[in-house]
């Protein structure tokens, strides 16, 4: 029974640190979003993020050191393997994530060649993150690979289809190219699922406009003011 109770205890405890986790992982993707993109400033930014991040993993693999304890001394064999498997998915999400981050600096500081080997090995590591891709896309584009762009932000699309920024991007890449058509599709797309977005709204505006919509491209415009709040 005491056994019982301690099991009971820790996967509370883990369900909760779980939340945890996970909201301090979405606060720090919100700050890196948000930082000044002075390379210095951006490093000293990154480095607390990122060592926060990795206190925050370690905290969490300790609760389910304890919870795979917990399930061993009641005999629950099954269930302290599948906790190992977290355990292991965990280390292996930070390091994606550390891998990310770091092309993600390096981008910012137009050093794009070591950005992109970064995100590769994001990608190798864990190949169905489409956050990875996703940044494979930006950081391409801004290399003037514009093909290659487009296939990335389909990678990003196929894995997370309600990626409404892989659809904006694409969207970008695509009027580049004067294939109106096909980018104001994804702009659409983008729309259906996050319809007060204001970028892509204005992304939209730019592509009628290049098409000669000029009365559709000053609705979106319209659009783009209305939802950004001006």
């Amino acid at each position: 029974m005491d056994n019982a109770v301690i099991a009971e205890d820790i996967f509370s405890r883990t369900f909760y640190c779980l939340i945890w986790e996970s909201s301090e992982r979405q606060n720090d993707k919100e700050m890196m979003t948000n930082l000044e993109e002075d390379s210095l400033d951006l490093q000293t930014e990154y480095n607390g993020i990122q060592e926060r991040y990795r206190i925050n993993i370690e905290q969490l693999k300790e609760i389910l050191n304890h919870k795979c304890e917990a399930l061993s001394m009641l005999n629950r064999y099954e269930e302290c393997n599948m906790t190992k498997e977290t355990i292991a998915e965990l280390d292996q999400t930070y390091e994606c994530a550390y891998l990310q981050n770091q092309g993600f600096v390096f981008s910012v500081n137009k050093d794009y060649v070591n950005s992109i080997k970064y995100l590769d090995e994001a990608i190798r590591i864990c190949p169905r993150d489409a956050d990875a891709w996703f940044g494979k896309g930006f950081v391409l584009y801004r290399q003037g690979k514009v093909d290659e762009a487009i296939n990335a932000y389909e990678e990003a699309i196929e894995i997370d289809p309600d990626n409404f920024m892989a659809w904006n991007n694409k969207g970008i890449a695509l009027g580049g190219q004067r294939k109106y058509s096909e980018s104001l599709e994804c702009f659409e797309t983008a729309i259906r699922i996050n319809p007060e977005s204001a970028d892509v709204w204005y992304n939209k505006g730019i592509v009628l406009e290049k098409a000669n919509r000029n009365s559709e491209a000053s609705a979106a415009f319209a659009k783009a003011k209305e939802f950004a709040g001006l």
